[in-house]
């Protein structure tokens, strides 16, 4: 995911094998259920994790390059 503004995604990631490679000076919100079980790369920009609904959780592992943050 490229983004450079804000991006907020409510929808679910079902289980899967994928990963996410998160880059851009952009916020990306995630508020639904998040079941992938491949790699997490945060390489700029936030991920927020958004569990008000009861998803924003992740299972996979989690890696963050110097700039970037999860919340």
């Amino acid at each position: 995911m490229n983004n450079n503004t804000d991006t907020q995604f409510a929808g679910d990631i079902s289980e899967s094998t994928g990963s996410l490679n998160k880059t851009g000076s952009g916020e990306l919100t995630l508020s639904g259920i998040t079941g992938w079980t491949g790699e997490t790369t945060l390489q700029t920009g936030t991920l927020t994790l958004d569990g008000s609904t009861g998803g924003g959780q992740l299972v996979s592992n989690i890696t963050g390059a110097s700039g970037s943050s999860l919340s």
